[in-house]
């Protein structure tokens, strides 16, 4: 951690209007986020090596992700987000990364301008509740996979939908009516009240989605609810 005081910690950690993410910036402060991440490091199923890694987080919002990657031996971390969600505040990033002493990089970066030729090759990219905020998801995971080495591990996790969903005490319960795969798409605030939400695959489309854009053993890790959990390969 950085050297800043108990009082310089916490006054540092007020001037954020929101946080996400429960990050530990030192002197035992945790930053006051809404979502328990480290519950989610279990089911993402990062390795717990990355030494040496070149690592991207995707969508890194307050940077859980990436300080994770870094803790856990990355050499290289960026940490990109177009600050579009209704929960971005690069402000956090900024904050935590500095109270923390992170050597981790953050852009403002639009996931469809990733491009091999400026931003080289990862060799682990995090996509995490990304996918389905993004308009164009095919050249999305195009340009992922353009700037992913080849073997390069992609972990997404992303919001899905089945044919029948029913919430029973509650436990989501849900299945397709068939095997074809399929896209859900919201033109405007249907899906959660929020505009920045575009689709919703289920498992068939997005596993041939995956396959049709550079990615080979494509692997389901994990499902809570209405979120999904996949590793793959760069092909």
């Amino acid at each position: 951690m950085a050297d800043y005081s108990l009082v310089d910690t916490r006054n540092q950690v007020s001037t954020v209007g929101r946080w996400r993410h429960r990050i530990d910036v030192g002197h035992g402060v945790v930053t006051p986020g809404v979502e328990d991440h480290h519950s989610e490091l279990t089911r993402l199923k990062i390795p717990s090596s990355l030494t040496g890694q070149r690592v991207l987080d995707i969508g890194c919002s307050d940077g859980f992700y990436a300080f994770t990657a870094e803790e856990r031996g990355a050499s290289e971390v960026v940490a990109i987000d177009d600050e579009s969600s209704t929960l971005a505040d690069a402000n956090g990033f900024r904050v935590a990364a500095a109270l923390r002493g992170s050597r981790a990089r953050y852009e403002a970066r639009n996931v469809e301008r990733l491009d091999p030729a400026r931003d080289g090759r990862f060799d682990l990219v995090m996509f995490i509740n990304v996918l389905y905020h993004l308009p164009n998801p095919h050249l999305s995971l195009q340009r992922i996979a353009s700037i992913t080495a080849p073997g390069g591990l992609l972990v997404l996790k992303t919001y899905y939908q089945r044919d029948v969903r029913l919430w029973i005490k509650g436990r989501c319960v849900q299945f397709d009516l068939d095997r074809r795969p399929k896209w859900w798409y919201f033109p405007s605030t249907e899906l959660g009240g929020d505009p920045t939400n575009w689709w919703a695959p289920n498992t068939s489309g997005l596993e041939a989605l995956l396959g049709a854009t550079g990615w080979a053993d494509v692997t389901r890790v994990a499902s809570l609810g209405d979120r999904i959990y996949y590793h793959a390969r760069r092909a």
